[in-house]
């Protein structure tokens, strides 16, 4: 069977650029196999072209060829059946997504589940927190119009004033948190998407960077901590959040990566290690916010000891391979 490589189409959560000329081949999820994500292909397709509805036979490769909207993305929904000349039409992206949607949303309410059920992951979880804002906004509102006319203004203004709007915003977080948790443990089963990153790559090294981001978390912490009055703890605020963005987005890379590498033993999961490290930032940002800066040396703890802890997965004993370079283990 014949696979397409064609790297632009939809958004995906990866950090390499898909913009770029020259694309590295992707690695795929570790329990991906590709002979049954074809099969599965055609059959959802009913060896029918998804572009010009052309009747294909799924046993003649030289009739089909499976292309691919993105190249990081090995899910069911990013393979499409094509006959051969629909795989050379530029627009056979815009085409095939134009047909699903026709199919999947029929009115409004569909278009309202798609927006909070369907990838892609980075803008997920905000969309879903800002859906069930919307609906804890309106119900609220709805409550206190009913309530200002049945009983006035008066009684809901003394009820306004004695609420704990502190308590509220603990309450609300924790739904945050555990909405997130719920999104990662979602994620952690159906998500299905490669990597580009390569192991020993220093340039394009998540790891690297969060490396750096440890150091950073450290020594702000410790500026904060000794420093509390002085100008310093503003420069240490901003290079807190400078490592705070860095140490969020890169840590979903790193993860990824690891998931994919078959040379890392060990498969990290995404509610587990990444909303554990990620909570860690969130936890030593809001830290040191508060004049806590003891507590912001959290996320450096926990970045390194994930650090460690995966390059012990990927040498175990063989830590002398560090003298002779990444690459004399090849990538089996």
């Amino acid at each position: 069977m014949t696979v397409s490589d064609n790297s632009d189409g939809t958004d995906t959560d990866d950090e390499e650029s898909e913009s770029e000329p020259e694309l590295r081949a992707a690695i795929a999820p570790r329990d991906y196999d590709l002979l049954t994500a074809m099969q599965k292909s055609i059959g959802n397709a009913s060896s029918t072209c998804e572009c010009c509805g052309k009747v294909v036979d799924g046993h003649d490769l030289d009739e089909f060829i499976i292309g691919e909207f993105t190249r990081v993305d090995f899910s069911d929904e990013n393979h499409v059946l094509l006959c051969r000349d629909c795989h050379d039409r530029p627009d056979w992206k815009e085409r095939v997504k134009a047909s699903r949607r026709e199919q999947q949303i029929n009115s409004r309410l569909d278009k309202v589940i798609h927006w909070v059920s369907r990838p892609p992951a980075k803008t997920l979880f905000v969309r879903r927190a800002t859906a069930g804002l919307a609906l804890l906004l309106t119900a609220t509102a709805f409550t206190t119009t009913m309530t200002a006319l049945t009983s006035g203004l008066g009684p809901l203004w003394d009820y306004a004033t004695s609420l704990n709007y502190r308590q509220i915003a603990y309450i609300v977080g924790g739904a945050l948190v555990a909405g997130y948790w719920l999104h990662l443990n979602e994620r952690e089963q159906h998500d299905n998407r490669g990597t580009t990153v390569r192991q020993y790559d220093f340039t394009d090294s998540p790891w690297s960077v969060l490396g750096v981001t440890t150091i950073g978390f450290t020594g702000a912490s410790a500026i904060a901590y000794s420093l509390p009055t002085s100008r310093l703890w503003i420069l240490a605020l901003c290079a807190y959040l400078s490592c705070s963005y860095f140490a969020f987005t890169r840590l979903e890379t790193a993860v990824r990566a690891d998931r994919c590498h078959p040379r890392v033993n060990w498969i990290p999961r995404y509610d587990r290690e990444l909303f554990g490290l990620r909570m860690s930032v969130l936890v030593g940002l809001a830290s040191l916010v508060l004049g806590t800066g003891l507590v912001a040396i959290v996320p450096a703890v926990a970045i390194t000891a994930y650090l460690v802890a995966r390059k012990w997965h990927d040498l175990g004993e063989n830590w002398e391979l560090l003298y002779y370079g990444g690459d004399s283990r090849g990538d089996d």
